[in-house]
């Protein structure tokens, strides 16, 4: 018995799914379902987060919690922020910091008034600098605090400076969709170059044997779509490629043979010819923290319309 307990005591504890309803925000802007945190970290976070409200930037919360059971972290950070409505009611200066530390995952969620300074590409960049490198050592308030500093820095900008943060985040976001664009031009051609050689195949052999179109047809849908499953497509994704093939088969095929009707340069023959130019923390907070202070940190009705970002480590 004694041999199963210590057995027991040496496997890592299961995930602690807390049901995001659960969480409720009191009087402290921490809420470290999670137990992630020393008291003096969170005793630090709770007067950091205090502060910046204080100054008028924004009304931030950060939660820690061990898993979202599943459930995808964007989803269940959306359901809090909107039960909380973090920031001023026609201000929405709201942030919501979410860490699930045995997922290791993390996703911050801006309010509508700040979407446009915390861009939601700066977003993801404060956080990819400031939280693995800590979150992978078990520095949480650490990382918390970097990324804080960096949103502080952006919200107290001025003009000039603010200006020149959000063209190298336009800059950044350009680039992006450059490098994507590059990436499914070079997949979607080679994609394009194999069904159109395999096209070329079934119309060689079918004009060899004089096979009818009636029977080309369906081959070349229901080999595309054979293709596109073995691609990993869903099988509705896959009959829909095989449909959009077998209609794209019976244009290339009518040009291929009006091509090879052609008469030869030389105006005799009629052989084949091809042209080479043709995306209150009630539950879980114990008293000591609970009592840190005794003013209020509810949410004014702030609105959260998706921005933000994240990520894992």
């Amino acid at each position: 018995m004694q041999c199963l307990l210590l057995l027991a005591c040496a496997l890592p504890h299961a995930a602690h799914a807390v049901p995001w309803d659960s969480l409720t925000l009191g009087a402290t802007p921490v809420v470290d379902a999670a137990q992630a945190l020393k008291p003096e970290e969170r005793a630090a976070l709770d007067a950091r987060l205090r502060t910046i409200h204080d100054k008028g930037l924004m009304q931030a919360a950060v939660v820690l919690v061990d898993s979202t059971d599943g459930e995808p972290i964007f989803d269940y950070g959306m359901k809090l922020a909107e039960k909380w409505k973090l920031g001023k009611a026609g201000k929405d200066d709201g942030l919501l910091i979410l860490i699930a530390v045995k997922d290791r995952k993390y996703h911050a969620f801006t309010g509508m008034g700040l979407e446009g300074v915390l861009t939601d590409v700066s977003l993801v960049r404060i956080q990819r600098d400031a939280f693995p490198p800590n979150f992978r050592a078990g520095n949480y308030a650490a990382g918390v605090s970097a990324a804080l500093d960096e949103m502080e820095r952006r919200l107290t900008a001025d003009a000039e400076t603010l200006k020149e943060l959000l063209a190298d985040d336009k800059t950044e976001i350009e680039g992006d969709w450059l490098d994507k664009l590059l990436t499914w031009g070079i997949v979607g051609g080679l994609l394009l170059f194999g069904v159109g050689v395999w096209f070329l195949i079934i119309w060689a052999i079918e004009a060899c044997y004089s096979i009818t179109r009636w029977i080309t047809v369906p081959v070349a849908g229901l080999t595309t779509g054979v293709f596109a499953w073995l691609m990993d497509a869903p099988p509705l994704h896959a009959a829909i490629g095989g449909a959009v093939g077998a209609l794209l088969y019976i244009p290339f095929a009518r040009l291929l043979t009006y091509i090879d009707a052609l008469p030869s340069p030389s105006g005799s023959g009629s052989g084949s010819s091809y042209s080479s130019s043709d995306s209150g923390y009630s539950g879980y907070s114990s008293s000591s923290n609970s009592s840190s202070s005794s003013s209020s940190y509810s949410g004014g009705g702030g609105r959260f319309g998706g921005g933000g970002g994240g990520g894992s480590w």
